[in-house]
């Protein structure tokens, strides 16, 4: 099975959907083509979301086999500043809130190279890190952070606790809303879990997904946009209780979710704001104007890149996250409008960008091409990029985000 239809919901079982977005077809955004090894296509994959009328959980309309996706992987969140400092704060808040005491286990579900987990070791913790790409599980153990290859289920629980014993902490960062087995994988965490642990888990929130119609942050490895209304049921089918939400900037608005076995400690009248406030914001309206919003997104970048064009302007893109590829191969823009994108992740330089095969180089090359436009594709990080850059800004240069609307910065 390379792709299948969701029929029915991943979570409850329900068979009725609202369709909300619908992308065509999208290389996977992660599959970055080495140059060396071209075929005479890259394989695409249906991409759009639908809401569950049952439970409200928003999901894909399609799934991709996971070993088409996580054998190698190329997010590696050691690369930016601001996620650094994220995981820092999460690490040490984590520990101060929950009381976790030197030497407790810390299990991180998806944990790439190991970065949060670092911070949980600089709190005096033991950790073990689960994550399916062999590439970043070796860096993740080349450093000390102890980390194996699995994808985390229910099987995969009974043995690591066999092994390792149970956890005070097991956490999911980005990786939650990556997982079709939901109940599965849920029903593992409670098994590792200690009787008195807490399951910490941040993803993009779904309603912040709509609210910027952020529609490149909808890729195949994403199966989950997650609201508070759709995480309750399917954390209580599993005999977890939701104990607490916050909210964060990251990723452009994310939600940090607290869950135990005991229901202790549970702050009602917060996640009752955060029910409610769903309740107003997710219409029928909503959804019926995303996929005409998206696609204006889409007139405007191609309109303003022809514009440049004929001026004689110079544009080069900044960053490939897996959102570029999305981007890029909606709005149909190839090498014609962007011949070429910088990026600081060693990985991906002397890669291609799948579908439209715009080469990625390295980021130290960006004052050296000194293009007249940037367009920056990992906008939740701009604030970041435009600092770090202002000599570029100084001698003249542009940046630009096409999301929530084309700004010229």
């Amino acid at each position: 099975m390379e792709t299948q239809k969701v029929t029915s919901c991943l979570s409850c079982g329900g068979t009725s959907f609202k369709q909300i977005a619908d992308l065509g077809k999208i290389p996977l955004p992660n599959g970055l083509v080495d140059p060396k090894h071209l075929t005479p296509h890259d394989k695409k994959y249906p991409l759009g979301i639908q809401m569950c009328n049952s439970c409200n959980l928003i999901q894909l309309t399609h799934i991709v086999a996971p070993d088409e996706m996580f054998d190698d992987y190329f997010y590696i969140p050691s690369t930016s500043v601001t996620m650094l400092r994220h995981f820092k704060e999460m690490a040490q808040s984590i520990v101060a809130k929950y009381k976790v005491n030197p030497g407790e286990l810390v299990i991180d579900i998806g944990s790439n190279d190991g970065t949060l987990l670092s911070y949980f070791m600089q709190e005096g913790t033991n950790v073990l890190g689960v994550d399916p790409a062999d590439n970043i599980v070796s860096e993740a153990n080349s450093k000390g952070i102890r980390s194996v290859v699995r994808y985390f289920s229910q099987e995969v629980a009974h043995e690591l606790k066999r092994t390792y014993g149970s956890a005070t902490v097991i956490t999911g960062t980005n990786v939650f809303a990556h997982i079709p087995n939901i109940n599965d994988v849920l029903a593992g965490v409670r098994h590792c879990l200690h009787d008195d642990g807490i399951f910490v888990s941040e993803f993009a929130y779904g309603v912040e997904l709509l609210r910027g119609i952020e529609f490149d942050t909808i890729y195949h490895e994403h199966v989950f946009y997650h609201t508070v209304t759709a995480l309750i049921p399917l954390f209580e089918r599993a005999g977890l209780t939701i104990v607490d939400v916050e909210r964060y900037p990251i990723h452009g608005g994310s939600l940090r979710v607290f869950a135990n076995k005991s229901g202790k400690g549970q702050k009602k009248r917060r996640i009752a704001k955060f029910i409610e406030a769903e309740r107003s914001f997710l219409t029928p309206q909503l959804f019926a104007s995303f996929q005409p919003k998206i696609a204006e997104i889409k007139k405007a970048t191609v309109n303003y890149l022809r514009e440049q064009s004929l001026k004689g302007r110079s544009v080069i893109g900044y960053g490939a996250p897996a959102k570029a590829t999305v981007f890029l191969n909606f709005c149909g823009i190839g090498k014609d409008l962007i011949p070429i994108i910088v990026d600081s992740i060693p990985y991906k330089q002397g890669k291609l960008v799948p579908g439209v095969r715009i080469p990625i180089v390295s980021e130290e090359r960006f004052l050296e091409i000194g293009a007249d436009v940037s367009l920056i594709f990992p906008w939740n990080f701009v604030s970041e990029i435009v600092k770090k850059n202002s000599e570029y800004c100084e001698a003249g240069g542009k940046f630009v985000v096409a999301i929530p609307k084309l700004t010229v910065i």
